[in-house]
């Protein structure tokens, strides 16, 4: 079956590089491509002109063809072939290997820049060699030393080698010009010309501090005081009213007696399932609600938070057009917010839990729980981890500036950011924010600059159904 693997992006992890040797197992010899050279097996240590002759040959593609597939990256993959072929190699030091391919591809400006590791696949090993992205401004690569396949062909001093379909063949005169003029396309001096434009959640919400504050705190204030009036509830029934005047002291001695024995038979019964008695105090209890109310209107607000920006609000982007005659690569947009106005971040925060709450007054507790605080202090509620991005993302620079990147755009291209998110807890006069943005380039010399204004949306967002998620255990 024909090669069955997504190439948008390169196999960098572990898994997606076991992913394409996979591919390569089910797939047919006439389905090898440009970027891709499979072998069945070599002798790392005899056949390094081999190894040599398709590293040379994937970095000697050119720069735009090249990007179609894995953004430009270029594989050899010994040890695994089409239908099914998985013979493995023997390893060798990579060490050894290394020192063995630099002496033909040569080592640093000079080289093309690749990396060797071994992949264990279905108890055989696999060699692999990734060959990086050949750019506008590299050289010729070349061979540096004449060498002769194991029963094969001699190649002189300086021969240079090119992908042709699923080969890696001698270079003609009309592959040296076109590679000639890869090396001359990097002597572009001018600044990138581009158009930005801020995407995503625009215009941009926000949300009233203070009546967010005030909902979360009149939430919690809710819970916390069913929590103190049930504690109370149980502290009168401990505690009945004396007899009025008149009562019949025999009967109620014998009502007394009577719920001494039952509580007496409640805690033989208790002690026998491993139950505790309750033995804090009503002044204990209430100093715990406090402290659980304090720290439950801490997590409360860093959750309203997190919801925020996870359901889209503040959430922006650029969108950026290639309005030049060229092909630019690795384009990079830093944006300045003015410092102080809004609170950015690269991606959402981890989950926060609301702390537990006290155990019940007078409830009995089994011996382990006894043993165990109800109440979870500050320091037991945390932020996670940031959530990993599967590309390049936006990054904050400092607090009022953010790296937007786009990667490679050909001419007329456009292509659009990872998000940042914008917490915005005020409306800001007049309705928008100024900003000031640079454009940068690696195959473009100089930066473009640019300035604008990023609009406010004129009302606040209705925080009711945030405030009721941030404060319910429901959502933990």
């Amino acid at each position: 079956m024909p090669l069955v693997v997504n190439t948008t992006r390169p196999f960098r992890s572990h898994g997606e590089v076991l992913t394409l040797i996979r591919a390569i197992l089910d797939a047919n010899p006439e389905d090898e491509p440009e970027w891709l050279e499979w072998k069945s097996t070599l002798d790392l240590r005899r056949d390094g002109l081999m190894v040599a002759k398709v590293v040379l040959g994937l970095a000697n593609r050119l720069s735009e063809r090249a990007r179609l597939h894995c953004e430009g990256v270029g594989y050899l993959v010994v040890g695994a072939a089409d239908r099914h072929a998985l013979p493995g190699v023997a390893e060798v030091d990579l060490a050894t290997v290394q020192q063995i391919v630099d002496s033909y591809v040569g080592s640093g400006a000079d080289a093309p820049s690749f990396a060797m590791r071994y992949y264990a696949c279905d108890g055989k090993t696999v060699f692999v060699a990734t060959v990086e992205t050949p750019r506008p401004g590299d050289p010729i690569f070349a061979l540096h030393k004449e060498g002769q396949l194991r029963g094969g062909a001699r190649y002189a001093d300086g021969t240079v080698f090119v992908r042709r379909g699923s080969s890696t063949v001698q270079a003609s005169a009309a592959d040296l010009r076109a590679l000639q003029q890869r090396l001359l396309a990097g002597t572009v001096t001018s600044p990138p010309e581009l158009q930005v434009e801020v995407v995503g959640g625009v215009p941009v919400s926000w949300f009233d501090l203070g009546a967010v504050q005030a909902a979360i705190a009149a939430s919690i204030q809710v819970r916390s005081g069913e929590m103190v009036a049930a504690a109370r509830s149980v502290e009168a029934a401990r505690h009945p009213p004396p007899p009025w005047p008149g009562q019949e002291v025999a009967i109620f001695a014998g009502l007394q007696a009577q719920m001494q024995a039952q509580r007496q038979l409640l805690s033989a019964l208790g002690n026998v399932a491993g139950l505790l008695q309750d033995r804090r105090s009503l002044e204990q209890f209430v100093d715990q609600v406090d402290r659980w109310r304090e720290e439950a209107t801490r997590a409360s607000f860093a959750r309203f938070e997190r919801l925020y920006s996870a359901n889209g609000f503040g959430r922006i982007g650029v969108k950026v057009t290639n309005t030049g005659n060229r092909f630019l690569e690795g384009v990079r947009i830093e944006m300045t917010f003015p410092p102080g106005e809004v609170d950015l971040r690269d991606d959402l925060p981890g989950r926060v839990h609301l702390p537990p709450e006290p155990w019940e007054y007078g409830k009995l507790t089994d011996l382990v729980a006894s043993s165990l605080p109800r109440y979870v202090p500050s320091a037991m509620v945390h932020l996670a981890g940031l959530l990993a991005a599967d590309h390049e993302p936006s990054s904050i620079v400092d607090g009022s500036t953010v790296s937007f990147w786009l990667g490679d755009l050909r001419q007329g291209g456009t292509g659009t950011s990872t998000n940042v998110y914008l917490v915005l807890d005020h409306w800001p006069e007049p309705g928008s924010i100024s900003v000031s943005w640079t454009a940068s380039a690696r195959s473009a010399d100089g930066i473009t600059t640019g300035a604008g204004e990023v609009a406010i949306a004129r009302e606040a967002i209705d925080h009711g159904d945030l405030v009721y998620a941030a404060t319910s255990v429901e959502t933990d």
